[in-house]
Parts: C-alpha cells; structure tokens; sequence
C-alpha cells in the first residue's frame, strides 16, 4: 500500500505544479496577446509598405469564399483613391513548415514583387528562397509558375522554391477570385 500513497502523493504534487504553471501561462497570454497582435499587424504592415510604396492605404478586401486555405489574407492597396493593387497573405507549406508570405500584385494582376515574412526551411538552403535574386523572378509576370520551367529553384532545395512558387500562384488565383477575372 505504500507504493500506491507515494505515487499518489507524486501525482498529487504534479498535478497542482501543472495548474498553476497552466494558470500563469493563461495569465501572461492574457496580457500579452494584444501587444503580439499589434507587433503581428505592425510587421504586416510594414512588409506591405514594402512592396507599395508611397502614400498608401491599406484595406482589407472583403471577398473570401473559394480562396485556397493557404491565403490568409487579402488586402486592397490604394493611394489617393487610386487602386495600386493587391497583397495577397499566403503561407504556403514548404519543406519544414509553413512559408509565410506578401504577394503584392500590381492592379493589372501581374507580380509586383514577393516578400517573405516568416519561414522555418534549413539555414542555408531552403532559407534561400527568401533571398531577392530568387524572389525576383516572379516580378512582373502574370503566368502559372512552375519550379524547373519558368522559375529556377534554388540548389538542394526543390521543395522550398516549388513552395514559394505555389504561393504565388494561390496569390494570383486569389487575385481572379477578388476581382472577378478583371484588371
């Protein structure tokens, strides 16, 4: 019987050093959440400011039934009442997780630029995709891209640049769904 009080006493003592740690995790989530959000949106919106630059405003596009899961976001870029274009927020799966991602897309529908936010791919290799002599063959082009075809991928990291690539065309399938097919 004393085997059974010792272990119960173990689970006893784990299972309140588990609540408490749950309690005060819960806590600092709940403090912190709306500071994480604000620096989630701050980043977003610098990443936008990126692409479209000048005086620009951003705004969220409305139109979300029959996007692909990957799209996260759509927003609507204008300056001056002038409609620039489309960033389209997508987060693609690569080789080790998801490649967050801006796609800014001029009015006419072609790729203004491809700017990456976030992405967990190997140092050194995959992690190559977010450099801009890889990014920028997708700039100014309105075409189906396929890694080995119209997109050179990067060395050793197949998966990661055919990620990246699918991103972009889940963009630019947004960008027909957001618009009705018209430039």
């Amino acid at each position: 019987m004393s085997n059974f009080k010792y272990f119960a006493r173990v689970a006893g003592v784990l299972f309140i050093v588990c609540t408490i740690t749950a309690l005060l995790l819960g806590a600092v989530y709940g403090l912190t959440k709306d500071t994480i959000q604000k620096n989630n949106d701050k980043v977003m919106r610098d990443t936008i400011a990126s692409v479209f630059e000048g005086d620009i405003m951003i705004k969220e596009a409305i139109i979300t039934e029959g996007l692909d899961p990957c799209v996260k976001n759509v927003y609507e870029i204008t300056e001056h009442d002038y409609l620039l274009g489309y960033a389209v927020h997508v987060a693609p799966l690569g080789f080790k997780g998801e490649i967050e991602m801006i796609v800014g897309l001029q009015a006419d529908g072609s790729c203004k630029s491809v700017r990456i936010i976030s992405l967990s791919e190997t140092p050194g290799l995959g992690s190559k995709v977010s450099d801009d002599i890889f990014l920028s063959q997708f700039t100014g082009k309105n075409e189906v891209f396929t890694v080995k075809e119209n997109i050179d991928p990067i060395a050793s990291a197949t998966i990661s640049s055919k990620a990246v690539a699918n991103g972009v065309n889940i963009a630019l399938d947004a960008y027909e769904i957001v618009t009705g097919g018209k430039s």
